[in-house]
């Protein structure tokens, strides 16, 4: 009797716990939760897969602003200053240009020729192509006037001279014309001389002539003109007002 009893009750236990696992087992998760943490499962992944955006390229300006090392910029300048201060107190005929590759002959002989009436060197700074790197200017005359005899530019790791197929010296002068674009008169004397159009280059350090030519006053006051590059500069000839002097103020400085 007693084995039927305990039979009796585990079978009763066993049928219980089938039913409470039948029950749990249709119990569905609710559809609200199910809809809210699926949602967050499936946005999840998307929100860490995404890559950022790419940025913006800078502008040409902006790259070479960047890439412009000032340390090195301020000791190519003092070297090319260390040399002119050579040419300031050095006798006439003694400055060799071979020994000074980025101060050009006509330089080196107008100042030269001049040096000891009173008259200094000067430099100073102008961005003449807007790229964030100025330009040095290498003047020479005295408090009153002074006059370009030098355009540099710096290529990274040192200054270069600008415009050595017309070097400046005596009587010449310097115009900007913006854009990168600056204008160069070299004076042969009273009646003849060179005008050129010189634009800096991409490069910030090199430059292309965009136009060039030569005059010479004939005897009854017309001008004869030859075009040596480009042209469309000569079509108005005017070399008395070509250049008359940078139409940007330049704060020099004296070489001493």
């Amino acid at each position: 009797m007693k084995t039927i009893e305990k039979r009796s009750a585990a079978l009763l236990l066993a049928a219980a716990i089938c039913l409470c696992l039948a029950a749990c087992g249709s119990n569905p998760i609710p559809e609200a939760y199910r809809a809210e943490h699926a949602a967050a499962v499936d946005t999840a992944p998307a929100a860490v897969q995404t890559a950022a955006p790419e940025p913006e390229s800078a502008p040409e300006a902006d790259v070479a602003a960047a890439a412009y090392d000032t340390a090195a910029y301020e000791a190519a300048v003092n070297a090319l200053l260390d040399e002119y201060r050579v040419l300031r107190i050095t006798e006439p005929g003694e400055f060799r240009e071979e020994e000074h590759p980025e101060i050009p002959w006509y330089t080196i002989s107008s100042y030269q020729y001049v040096q000891f009436d009173e008259q200094y060197l000067y430099c100073g700074r102008y961005d003449f192509d807007g790229n964030g790197v100025p330009e040095l200017v290498i003047a020479m005359g005295d408090d009153s006037y002074r006059q370009p005899i030098g355009v540099y530019a710096f290529d990274g790791a040192a200054l270069r001279y600008l415009c050595k197929e017309l070097p400046l010296g005596e009587r010449s002068t310097v115009g900007l014309a913006g854009d990168g674009v600056f204008t160069v008169h070299a004076s042969g004397g009273a009646s003849v001389g060179s005008v050129v159009d010189y634009r800096i280059a991409d490069d910030g350090f090199s430059t292309e002539i965009l136009d060039w030519y030569d005059y010479e006053y004939q005897a009854d006051g017309s001008v004869h003109v030859t075009v040596k590059a480009g042209g469309a500069a000569a079509e108005n000839a005017d070399p008395a007002q070509a250049v008359r002097d940078f139409d940007v103020p330049i704060d020099y400085t004296r070489l001493d």
